[in-house]
């Protein structure tokens, strides 16, 4: 029997019920990523009859997410702060609330003319290649120390083609030898080792090394704080995104290392979730 669209996404998106709030949404995503359709296309073609090779097709990408697995990774694509990234399961999916920090380190590039950024742990580029998108005058260094999200990151640049950053190996500062940046920004791992949102829906699916971090998810924070100072030009800022319960103790391990105007920011949610201070 022909199966239409409509009747197809209706479908789907019951069998999507049971693990996401956006069933619909979710089986529009895995359906255009499958027949190459736009929105306009699920508008104007919802009474057309699909093939039985895409039919096919989508039902197994429909079984890989009731498996569990991030759509993100399914389709290898997301969208961060209007920029369209390639994603795997190598890097963090970048998230909405990690644009705050984006917003914060544009506004901040601006308001002090910052023209040299350091974008430690760098993942698939997300923060970098925004920040190298909206801000030509500025150069970017991005590092990992995972050669697979590094390469991916490199990926995403010529995407984007940008010319204004570089991508290097290291473990957090250990490549950049003397060298000195305005911005030193950072989206670290933060989660505790106990953390029962380990256990719960994406993250289950996300590299442990760019979650989890010991002494209860401080001490890559903790590091980074520590060694910043050695990094950053007379002035130069730190930027730190962190979880919700750990504003007080990003602000305290500030203080110890003598920065100065230090400021947690809160989210939409009224929730901790970056701390911003100068040398």
């Amino acid at each position: 029997m022909p199966l239409k669209l409509a009747s197809l996404l209706s479908t789907w998106a019951k069998q999507l019920a049971d693990i996401t709030d956006t069933p619909r949404l979710e089986a529009e995503i895995l359906f255009k990523h499958i027949s190459h359709y736009n929105d306009i296309d699920l508008i104007r073609n919802h009474d057309q009859i699909i093939t039985a090779e895409i039919i096919s097709k989508v039902d197994t990408l429909i079984h890989t997410r009731l498996s569990g697995k991030p759509i993100a990774y399914i389709i290898e694509h997301r969208e961060f702060y209007g920029l369209d990234f390639k994603v795997n399961e190598h890097v963090l999916i970048p998230r909405p609330e990690t644009e705050l920090l984006v917003d914060i380190a544009l506004a901040h590039i601006q308001t002090h003319s910052v023209r040299t950024i350091l974008d430690l742990g760098t993942g698939s580029g997300a923060i970098a290649c925004t920040l190298a998108h909206h801000t030509q005058s500025a150069h970017i260094t991005a590092l990992d120390k995972s050669l697979a999200a590094l390469e991916l990151a490199k990926e995403n640049a010529e995407n984007l083609k940008l010319n204004n950053i570089e991508f290097h190996h290291s473990d957090w500062f250990e490549q950049v030898d003397n060298k000195h940046f305005d911005l030193i920004i950072s989206n670290p791992p933060y989660v505790a080792e106990n953390d029962i949102h380990l256990s719960q829906g994406d993250v289950r699916f996300e590299p442990d090394e760019a979650l989890v971090a010991l002494d209860h998810g401080m001490a890559d924070i903790q590091h980074i704080v520590a060694h910043a100072t050695e990094h950053l030009n007379q002035a130069g800022a730190l930027m730190i995104e962190h979880g919700y319960n750990q504003g007080a103790a990003t602000r305290t391990l500030f203080k110890q290392h003598a920065f100065h105007s230090i400021q947690t920011i809160q989210d939409l949610n009224h929730l901790d979730r970056l701390t911003l201070a100068y040398r």
